[in-house]
């Protein structure tokens, strides 16, 4: 059985962000350049690594899947901690945050 994959591109941050107070939710559907107000340490394209996965593990809840993916180690919005951020073609598709 043949596995399709498709490359994406990655980022992961070691870098500690404490976002308490900031409308993380409503980053939704944002362009990255607006994204960076809010985690300035975004890296561009040129400067992320290409991975490859199975489409299902890319996929945002709304069903789009993402061409870009970045983790977050150490980043908060109160208690609850920011996993990753997906874009589609620049455009936020989802922010995951776990309790």
């Amino acid at each position: 059985m043949t596995v399709n994959k498709i490359t994406y591109l990655h980022a992961i941050y070691s870098d500690h962000l404490d976002l308490t107070g900031t409308d993380v939710v409503s980053i939704a559907g944002a362009s990255k350049q607006r994204a960076k107000e809010l985690f300035p340490m975004l890296r561009d394209t040129s400067d992320m690594t290409a991975l490859d996965a199975v489409p299902e593990a890319l996929q945002a809840y709304n069903g789009e899947t993402a061409d870009e993916v970045h983790e977050f180690i150490d980043a908060y919005q109160g208690a609850f901690r920011i996993t990753r951020l997906l874009f589609e073609r620049g455009r936020v598709i989802e922010a995951t945050l776990q309790f």
